[in-house]
């Protein structure tokens, strides 16, 4: 697909269902897992953390690592944010009876994936991932409001006794709303440090592609002069014999 031009992103799919000294739990998991990050990259990646990929030139330029644990999930979630068609491929593996080299574990790979992945999606999407947790806050703020307010009116109608209280519930309420108020104003802030971020990420892109092109054009200047080069030396020898 890199070759063809069908793709940006090639990743080789394990087919982990069907790896026989792959666990139970640790099938599991990866289907749990390749879930999560499918939703957070917005693409259909059944193997989210291979590490068997193809990168056409365009996709290494607009690519960046900046975890120093895996990059197979935040390389995948960027390349979903920033529009890069990502396909795979069906590939085998052979069997490796030895400690992985990049976790302690199952549970370690879980913490330190999670993080990435909260890290990353909350990079390219402030605004929504503030606003769920925002959203949150506000609800459990809304109900007991309306809890403080039910009993307000029933000791107006005289539904409940007076001595009924609702201050703790006023209290909670309002203290979540402003929560909620807070956190939201905290991902517009985000989202515009994100507008930043893209403009600095587009800049590298420009400085990246500028010094594969500086590049590329060294060495066909390079390949120019080395054929120029050998014609004028075989042109001298033909001279010399001419001259003899």
């Amino acid at each position: 697909p890199i070759l063809s031009g069908a793709a940006d992103v090639v990743i080789g799919d394990r087919q982990v269902g069907s790896i026989e000294h792959f666990s139970p739990l640790k099938k599991a998991l990866q289907h749990v897992g390749s879930g999560v990050v499918r939703w957070a990259s917005e693409t259909d990646v059944p193997d989210t953390v291979s590490g068997f990929r193809a990168l056409s030139r365009e996709a290494a330029l607009r690519l960046f690592v900046t975890t120093d644990f895996s990059y197979t999930v935040e390389n995948l979630i960027q390349a979903g944010k920033k529009g890069l068609t990502v396909t795979t491929v069906p590939i085998a593996i052979n069997i490796v009876d030895r400690p992985s080299r990049l976790h302690q574990g199952n549970w370690n790979f879980i913490k330190r994936q999670a993080s990435i992945i909260a890290r990353t999606y909350t990079t390219y999407e402030p605004l929504k991932t503030f606003s769920y947790i925002a959203a949150a806050f506000a609800a459990f703020g809304l109900i007991a409001l309306g809890r403080a307010a039910y009993v307000f009116i029933g000791r107006r109608l005289q539904w409940f006794e007076q001595s009924l209280s609702n201050d703790q519930a006023l209290l909670v309420g309002a203290i979540l709303m402003v929560l909620a108020v807070f956190i939201f104003l905290m991902g517009l802030l985000a989202d515009r440090i994100g507008g930043v971020r893209r403009l600095d990420e587009e800049q590298l892109y420009r400085l990246r592609a500028r010094d594969v092109a500086d590049e590329q054009w060294r060495r066909e200047l390079n390949a120019r002069l080395d054929t120029l080069e050998q014609k004028v030396e075989k042109a001298s020898e033909d001279s010399s014999v001419l001259g003899r």
